[in-house]
């Protein structure tokens, strides 16, 4: 009887055991190496186990039936536990639940893609992934991508003020692509883009395009006496202008001395002049041009300017032209004077 009674002791220490369905065990010590059981299961000391769901046909919560479940250690479940809600107490920075195997999913509804799978490198949701409060990358060289495995295009964390777009420029995806920011206004202190397209009104085909200032620089220059001399230049990029239809608004403005030397003010585009007036002598005047290019070709554009004069006499001027700058290259922008012609500023417009 001694003899039968060491036996099952050494076996209850260290074997492994299937039990009948409703058994609970409760194991405080001992080198469990494997247990294989449908009730609830406590482990507070031993080897880490492996805990083997069988059938639960006992258990009307599933292979772990409802309730609190004490299992200190690692633990490795083999099929699914149903039900109850399980909380870690795993140290921070310590996995508290882990799926291992690439490709392994956490699912958390009744829908076929409300999971997460991870391939070893990236976690993929097959789904629509929503935030309720917000998406945040802590630290300033994060990125956050949006077009899967290319990661042509992303936005990127530079520091808690900007987000710069990444990749190769331009980015021209060949479908439109759309991001919805939830509420009816978006602020943006600062942004990039290549082009920001309005919808006009309530129609959904109907878009404008939003022009971009390129330059404003009103540090003045004056033009001494004689000319031409130029004053505010500004030096265009290549392909700023890179399809039909596409044009440039300059902005000029500026005075004119009070004597007797004859004064022209020209503005140009490249190596055309928009437009060339004289000025009335003998006022301290003031002037102003608006002029367009728009782009036809890659090599022709139109033009119209208009110069306004202000003073004891004034000037309404309206010319047309046809430049022919390449637009391949860089396209230098700037107003000429003779004599004593200062200009005060120059604003540079792109648009649609």
């Amino acid at each position: 009887m001694k003899k039968f009674a060491a036996t099952i002791a050494a076996v209850l220490l260290t074997g492994a055991f299937v039990f009948a369905d409703g058994i609970g065990i409760s194991r405080a010590g001992g080198g469990v190496a494997s247990l294989s059981v449908t009730a609830p299961i406590t482990s507070t000391g031993g080897s880490t186990p492996t805990i083997g769901c069988t059938s639960a046909a006992a258990s009307t919560a599933g292979c772990v039936s409802a309730g609190t479940q004490t299992m200190s250690g690692a633990k490795t479940f083999d099929t699914s536990v149903a039900s109850p809600a399980y909380t870690s107490s795993a140290a921070s920075g310590s996995n508290g639940f882990a799926c291992t195997t690439d490709g392994c999913r956490m699912d958390f509804g009744t829908g076929s893609l409300d999971y997460l799978s991870s391939n070893g490198t990236f976690i993929t949701a097959p789904g629509r992934f929503a935030v309720t409060d917000a998406l945040e990358v802590p630290t300033d060289t994060g990125s956050i991508y949006l077009n899967g495995s290319s990661r042509s295009i992303g936005f990127g964390i530079r520091s808690s003020a900007r987000i710069a777009v990444l990749g190769t420029l331009p980015v021209s995806p060949t479908t439109d692509q759309a991001i919805n920011f939830g509420e009816p206004t978006v602020r943006w202190s600062n942004g990039y883009f290549g082009q920001l397209n309005v919808i006009a009104g309530t129609h959904a085909t109907l878009m404008g395009v939003v022009p971009s200032v390129l330059n404003v620089n009103t540090t003045s220059v004056a033009s001494a006496t004689a000319g031409p001399n130029d004053l505010i230049t500004y030096s265009l990029l290549g392909n700023a202008l890179s399809a039909n239809g596409k044009g440039l608004r300059i902005t000029a403005w500026g005075t004119t001395t009070n004597n007797a030397n004859a004064k022209t003010v020209t503005c140009n585009f490249g190596g055309t002049a928009i437009i060339t007036t004289a000025l009335t002598i003998s006022q301290a005047g003031t002037w102003r041009v608006v002029g367009e290019v728009i782009r036809t070709g890659a090599a022709t554009q139109i033009s119209t300017a208009t110069l306004t004069q202000g003073g004891t006499t004034t000037i309404l001027d309206v010319e047309t032209g046809a430049p022919g700058e390449t637009l391949s290259g860089a396209v230098t922008v700037k107003c000429t004077a003779t004599n004593e012609i200062t200009q005060l500023g120059l604003i540079v417009e792109e648009f649609n």
